[in-house]
């Protein structure tokens, strides 16, 4: 799941999470264990599916510095936003 947040929102990662994990051990509980699913019960295991299958589409992947992206870091001002912050408060010796 880590490696899914480099690229997909994390509201939607744990949605996907979620939905998955639901609909499968439903199913894992009617192959192991024989419980019953109704029709209603597997109406909403495929509109879970469907809903996974539709944030997976429609999914905006994050946009990554292309620094950070090779493993270097970020120096001066980036070429999208304000400057990269200072490495702490600038003290005054006067005093």
């Amino acid at each position: 799941m880590s490696l899914a947040l480099k690229t997909v929102p994390v509201g939607i990662a744990y949605a996907i999470w979620c939905g998955l994990g639901m609909a499968l051990i439903s199913l894992a509980a009617f192959v192991l264990y024989g419980q019953k699913i109704n029709f209603p019960g597997w109406i909403g295991i495929a509109l879970i599916l469907c809903g996974v299958v539709v944030l997976n589409v429609s999914a905006v992947p994050r946009q990554t510095d292309p620094a950070a992206a090779q493993g270097r870091a970020s120096i001066g001002p980036r070429p999208d936003g304000p400057p990269s912050p200072t490495h702490g408060p600038a003290s005054d010796s006067t005093g």
